[in-house]
């Protein structure tokens, strides 16, 4: 009989390194990792940043989320990084990876190149603001859910040998995957 994993859910910001987790995962046997069921949101796939607020006005959302997270073992960027309460409680032996930067500076400067409407472009402060308020809140979230939360920096070093420990899968050789790298950093 296989042996069941758990599943893995990347919740790190935009920006912060979530394509290279995807690869990291479907690298390790999470795969395939699925990250958009946006096809339920076609009106509203902008409005995440005040996902908190809606989440109750959502139900079609929801449904789909929990039926393709349900088929799944990994997945990656949004919008699964905004449900992470929701998964924590669907899936009680879940791990939850949260990617970071150095520094909310290097976010704003990652995230920029993508915004190609300036009228609807956030303020850097914005950019900041939304990258540091999500990771204090992850943080705060699994304060108390010990072995349920990695932390990783990719531009300070971190990689295979943190990410194989907390899954408990035998540590990769060789690089870590570094998927869209940008040339505006």
């Amino acid at each position: 009989m296989p042996t069941v994993k758990p599943k893995v859910f990347g919740i790190g910001m935009f920006k912060t390194g979530t394509k290279s987790l995807g690869k990291a995962l479907r690298m390790l046997g999470y795969a395939p990792v699925k990250d958009r069921p946006w096809f339920v949101l076609k009106d509203k796939r902008g409005n995440f940043d005040n996902f908190a607020k809606d989440r109750k006005n959502w139900p079609k959302f929801f449904d789909a989320v929990k039926a393709t997270a349900d088929v799944h073992q990994g997945f990656a960027d949004a919008p699964w990084l905004f449900l992470y309460k929701e998964l924590s409680e669907w899936y009680p032996d879940a791990k939850f990876v949260l990617t970071v930067r150095e520094s909310a500076a290097k976010v704003v400067r990652s995230e920029h190149w993508q915004w190609r409407n300036k009228k609807e472009r956030p303020s850097d402060r914005q950019f900041a603001e939304r990258y540091e308020n999500h990771n204090a809140a992850v943080k705060q979230f699994f304060a108390d859910k010990p072995g349920r939360l990695l932390i990783m920096c990719f531009e300070r070093g971190d990689g295979w040998r943190q990410l194989c420990r907390f899954l408990g899968k035998p540590i990769v050789n060789g690089k870590f995957p570094h998927e869209h790298k940008s040339r505006f950093r």
